[in-house]
């Protein structure tokens, strides 16, 4: 099959349709022609690259509020929130091995 813009499709059907041979999660399509096709993924990435630089702002303001961190590049600022997150790891696992450890000590007859 070409793909070059000379070559017309017959049976092929734009736009959104229903393929109900096809199983439950493949069966809405959306066609389109080449040109669309391109000009789709360059707003979806154009649109992925504003919010993304966006989202990690809001994400590094909810995570870290309580610290001093804001003037941190993005991979320090991860590397202390992996950290944080690890002593809060040990922390509830000491704490559950205490609890664990006083039912083994004081069980109920």
């Amino acid at each position: 099959m070409s793909f070059s813009p000379e070559t017309e499709p017959q049976l092929v059907r734009k736009g959104w349709w229903r393929n109900v041979a096809a199983p439950a999660y493949r069966q809405y399509l959306w066609t389109t022609t080449n040109a669309r096709a391109v000009l789709i993924v360059g707003l979806l990435a154009a649109l992925e690259a504003f919010a993304g630089d966006r989202l990690w702002t809001i994400i590094r303001y909810y995570s870290q509020q309580a610290d001093n961190r804001s003037n941190l590049s993005r991979s320090n600022s991860i590397r202390a929130l992996y950290t944080q997150l690890n002593d809060q790891k040990q922390n509830l696992t000491n704490s559950l091995m205490m609890w664990k450890a006083s039912i083994y000590d004081n069980p109920k007859r």
